[in-house]
């Protein structure tokens, strides 16, 4: 299920990240007072065991480890892990966010993890518009400025969050400076980020920007192979029934024509009475009657059953079926082959 398509997982998800942020004041604010290397320290733990709630299939726990990790000391590499985790709990507008946010981290040379993230952003873009929105991302420079789009306040930046697709206006207050009103177009086919500068109030000294810290050697998870699509519904064992049942009715078609074939026989033997030969005669006609019957029968069957193979959703494409039907006069007989 997509996060867009509940709004409830959505609740959730907001909550998730607004406990983790809350608890993590008190760690942050005594950072400072520790050396460097406690910091590497503590933000390498928090990582490792990231990476083993990971690998254990606890996503949500993963998560929270490694946004603990970047707020002990951030790296872009914990971005990429977070969205990651993300992906595996299908909450798609949270991966494609850190997915972005790892991208506009990573200063570095473009490697197998940026060209990963970026074909992953570009699927879940795709998701986002099938349910009808897509992403923004705002950044104020400096950060921490009140949004609010549309006349609804929606917290400081940077934020990042789902709109309807089309025109909006944006406007950004903080202490010091000039509010700011921007128009912009929210496309429907990818996110959007807009970087917003404030111009400082007449008289006002602008606030000052937050120091860089330096990132752990932090690396991100080796990234899953793509998702494979999702298989459609097959016909389950149904065509191999109607096969099983068509070869079976074209058995017995060929047992009775092959009776009926010695009935006509016994008929024709010379100095046969007219009562004898008269009963060889009807079984003759009944068993011929009885073998085109179940041929008929066993020929329809044949036909349908590989015709439903061929078509099975669920099996087209890992498997190549062919199936024939012959008929002569007297008999039908079918064949069937199946390559995988």
């Amino acid at each position: 299920m997509m996060l867009a398509d509940c709004p409830r997982l959505r609740r959730l998800a907001t909550l998730v990240l607004l406990t983790l942020s809350q608890s993590s004041l008190a760690r942050a604010q005594a950072a400072p007072s520790q050396a460097p290397e406690e910091l590497r320290q503590q933000a390498k733990a928090s990582y490792d065991q990231g990476v083993v709630a990971y690998n254990a299939g606890r996503f949500l726990e993963a998560v929270e480890l490694f946004l603990a990790a970047d707020r002990t000391l951030p790296s872009a590499a914990l971005s990429f892990n977070v969205a990651r985790a993300y992906e595996q709990l299908k909450m798609t507008a949270l991966a494609l966010r850190f997915y972005r946010d790892y991208l506009r981290r990573e200063a570095g040379p473009a490697n197998a993890n940026t060209e990963a993230a970026t074909l992953r952003i570009a699927a879940l873009e795709r998701v986002l518009i099938e349910s009808g929105v897509q992403q923004l991302t705002v950044l104020s420079v400096p950060a921490g400025a009140s949004l609010t789009i549309d006349g609804k306040a929606l917290g400081a930046t940077p934020w990042t969050g789902e709109l309807t697709p089309g025109p909006h206006q944006l406007a950004l207050a903080s202490t010091g400076y000039e509010e700011t009103l921007r128009q912009f177009e929210l496309p429907a086919a990818h996110a959007l980020e807009l970087r917003v500068p404030l111009g400082p109030r007449s008289g006002a000294p602008a606030a000052p920007q937050p120091s860089s810290t330096t990132s752990p050697p932090t690396r991100p998870l080796a990234v899953p192979p793509a998702s494979e699509p999702a298989r459609a519904k097959g016909f389950g064992p149904w065509p191999f029934v109607a096969l099983g049942a068509g070869g079976a009715a074209l058995l017995v078609a060929g047992g009775f024509e092959l009776s009926r074939r010695s009935a006509e026989s016994d008929a024709e033997t010379p100095g046969l009475p007219q009562i004898a030969y008269r009963d060889r005669l009807d079984a003759v006609h009944s068993r011929a009657t009885t073998a085109r019957a179940f041929a008929a029968v066993g020929g329809v069957l044949s036909v349908t059953g590989g015709v439903l193979v061929f078509l099975d959703p669920a099996r087209r494409g890992s498997q190549r079926q062919s199936a024939a039907l012959a008929c002569a006069p007297s008999s039908c007989f079918g064949s069937f082959s199946l390559r995988y």
